[in-house]
């Protein structure tokens, strides 16, 4: 079970932007993705890891599973603790990401995997809001494995690598894009639920090594499609394709529709391996089982006094 629930973060019931000029501002995002954080190249990855997982004798240059997810935890885990904004972790991933496709010829052991998560964590730290990371701080947590030269020179690699493109579109800076367009569509109640669910989700998605080479837009709006069908307000499904069309007509002309469909399959298995996920049904269950003693227990009195169970 992955151990990561829906953040308190108060930022969920802010109101998102107005939606005036909210289809420039994703398709600066668009452009922005295709000529300076490409993803497409990403989908190596998925090969790698594969090759790697059926021939043990070949060099470590992928990510397993495991390892990603637990660093993924990690990552979420720090941020929290420090109310540090999560999508610092999504930007981190991109840096990550980055570079294992940049250095295949490396052979990435569990320490440089350990090193470059972190390192990549403490850069995006310093890009996003206003509480940053220090490096004494990730020694400490390092256990002193890795001292702040250390980190300092694998920092300095990764920008190297990264040839100093810092700022990648994430899919929660469009998942606040998309929910200004849907705001027309829902009430208040309804989109603050669909904005926590859907950030969350956007969050999810760096747990999956199969998103990584899917476009910030379609994850973004695999997200908010999967929100507005767990939130379970009335007529979600009419809602979220009436939406998807909207989209699609609006600013994903070239957009293949099964690309999204993918995106949301894969981020529905990540979010049913969750705590949140093991938290609502515990909750659900409990509901409904109070329901059941509620409706059993219910009774109603005759005027001679005697009390019968409703049926």
């Amino acid at each position: 079970m992955l151990r990561i629930a829906i953040s308190n973060d108060e930022n969920f019931l802010v109101p998102p932007a107005a939606s005036d000029g909210m289809q420039e501002r994703i398709a600066a995002m668009m452009r922005q993705e295709l000529k300076t954080y490409p993803r497409h190249d990403f989908s190596n990855l998925r090969a790698i890891e594969e090759v790697d997982s059926n021939h043990c004798d070949s060099p470590r240059i992928g990510i397993s599973v495991e390892f990603r997810e637990k660093v993924c935890e990690w990552s979420y885990l720090v941020v929290d603790q420090l109310e540090i904004d999560r999508e610092v972790v999504l930007t981190s991933w991109y840096f990550i990401d980055r570079f294992l496709c940049s250095n295949q010829h490396i052979d990435f052991q569990p320490a440089l995997l350990r090193l470059l998560s972190m390192s990549a964590l403490l850069l995006a730290s310093k890009l996003n809001g206003s509480r940053k990371l220090s490096m004494p701080y990730l020694s400490g947590l390092s256990r002193s494995q890795f001292s702040v030269k250390v980190l300092s020179n694998m920092e300095d690699l990764l920008l190297r690598s990264l040839k100093w493109n810092l700022y990648p579109p994430t899919p929660k800076a469009v998942v606040r894009e998309l929910l200004a367009l849907l705001a027309a569509r829902v009430d208040n109640d309804a989109l603050k639920q669909v904005s926590r669910y859907s950030h969350f989700f956007a969050e999810l998605s760096v747990f999956d090594a199969e998103l990584v080479g899917v476009q910030v837009v379609d994850t973004a709006l695999a997200s908010v499609l999967n929100a507005l069908e767990l939130s379970g307000i009335s007529e979600s499904g009419f809602i979220g394709q009436s939406f998807l069309q909207e989209c699609c007509a609006t600013f994903l002309k070239r957009h293949v529709v099964e690309d999204i469909e993918f995106a949301q399959y894969r981020l529905w298995a990540v979010y049913c391996h969750t705590e949140e996920y093991s938290f609502s049904r515990a909750f659900q269950t409990f509901k409904e089982s109070e329901n059941k003693r509620q409706r059993r227990e219910e009774k109603t009195f005759s005027p001679t006094g005697v009390a019968y169970v409703l049926p």
